[in-house]
C-alpha cells in the first residue's frame, strides 16, 4: 500500500464493516490512518489487491511479540475482498503476499482470528495450509 491508496483502503474497511454489520466500530479518520500506517512510529501495514486499477481487497496487520514463543509475529487484523471479486483468486494472492512479507521480515508465524461460524473463511484459510484452533476472544472496553 502507498499513501495514495488511503481513501480506497478506508472505503474497503467501511465495506467490510457494513458486510459484518459493524460500521459503528469504524472510527479511524484519514489523518490518523496515514500517521499510523506511514508515520515515524507506524503501528500497522496493509497489503492491497488491485484489478484494472481499482483496489478490490486488503489485508491489514500489526507486528506483535509472543512471550511464550519469544519472538515477533505478524498478526492479521482484517482480510477482505469485495463481494463482486470473491472467488477470483485475489484473497489467495493477498495471503501469499502477506506470507512472503512475513518471511522477508524474518517472522516465522502469522496469526489471525476468524468468526467460528464463518465456514467459508475457515475452509479458505485451511486451503492455504493454515491450522485452525478455536479460542474465545474477550474485548474489554476501558
Amino acid at each position: 500500500m502507498v499513501v495514495d491508496d488511503t481513501d480506497a483502503v478506508m472505503q474497503l474497511i467501511r465495506e467490510e464493516a457494513i458486510y459484518h454489520d459493524q460500521l459503528e466500530f469504524v472510527r479511524i479518520d484519514k489523518d490518523t490512518f496515514i500517521d499510523k500506517a506511514f508515520g515515524k512510529d507506524a503501528l500497522f501495514g496493509v497489503y492491497v489487491a488491485e484489478l484494472d486499477g481499482e483496489l478490490i481487497g486488503y489485508v491489514s496487520y500489526t507486528i506483535n511479540f509472543s512471550i511464550w514463543a519469544g519472538h515477533k509475529y505478524m498478526n492479521i487484523d482484517d482480510v477482505f475482498v469485495t463481494e463482486a471479486c470473491r472467488g477470483m483468486g485475489a484473497g489467495r494472492k493477498l495471503m501469499h503476499s502477506v506470507k512472503d512479507g512475513a518471511l522477508a521480515a524474518g517472522l516465522t508465524m502469522i496469526r489471525w482470528e476468524v468468526e467460528v461460524d464463518n465456514q467459508r473463511a475457515i475452509r479458505f484459510y485451511e486451503g492455504l495450509g493454515a491450522g485452525y484452533r478455536q479460542k474465545g476472544i474477550f474485548n474489554w472496553s476501558v
